[in-house]
């Protein structure tokens, strides 16, 4: 009896090895997602009953302000604080309330931070700097080379070319016509191979 039912489990289990053959591609790292921001109504919730009514007397008046029912100096004298700080204040819940009012996210998409970007451009800068190098070195080889072609010097042993005078000497100018570059290169390999 025992060994039909090792004999049975061990079909089952073949089977749903058979059956759970991987249809995607497996994901090589996952990454934890942020917690979710804070909600306003648990900012008010943690907050003691002193701030909520100081935060209640100062919505209260910012509104007052904004229809133009009190003027900024009413209204700082009422808060005790300066014109300034009101209007602070006044930009401050106009901000939050145009984030208040903007269309949240369905999904919890990551936020790009600003340390994030930073890293991706000095990773681009750094990429650029390598390339710039490494085309500087070739331009460097390149450079090396072309001093030390023939035309670049006159004499055949790599000496640098004789500056000519810029006096033009006087007298007959030879029948012989001047040989050309190629022509002293020719009569170098000559030279040498003979």
């Amino acid at each position: 009896m025992d060994e039909r039912r090792a004999t049975k489990d061990s079909e089952e289990t073949q089977s749903t090895k058979v059956q759970r053959k991987r249809m995607t591609r497996k994901r090589p790292n996952f990454r934890r997602l942020p917690p979710p921001a804070p909600s306003v109504r648990g900012f008010w919730m943690q907050a003691s009953d002193e701030e909520r009514s100081k935060a209640h007397r100062v919505c209260m008046a910012i509104l007052e302000y904004w229809l133009g029912r009190a003027s900024k100096e009413e209204v700082a004298e009422r808060l005790q604080m300066p014109p300034l700080r009101v209007w602070q204040l006044s930009q401050q819940a106009l901000s939050g309330m145009l984030v208040g009012l903007l269309r949240l996210p369905r999904n919890r998409a990551k936020l790009v931070s600003s340390s994030a970007h930073q890293k991706t451009d000095t990773t681009t800068l750094r990429q650029r700097i390598a390339e710039l190098e490494r085309k500087l070195a070739r331009t460097e080889d390149l450079v090396r080379v072309l001093k030390h072609l023939p035309w670049q010097t006159e004499g055949g042993n790599g000496r640098p070319a004789k500056k000519r005078s810029a006096k033009k000497k006087i007298g007959k100018k030879s029948a012989e016509p001047r040989a050309t570059t190629s022509d002293r290169a020719v009569a170098r390999t000559e030279a040498t191979s003979g």
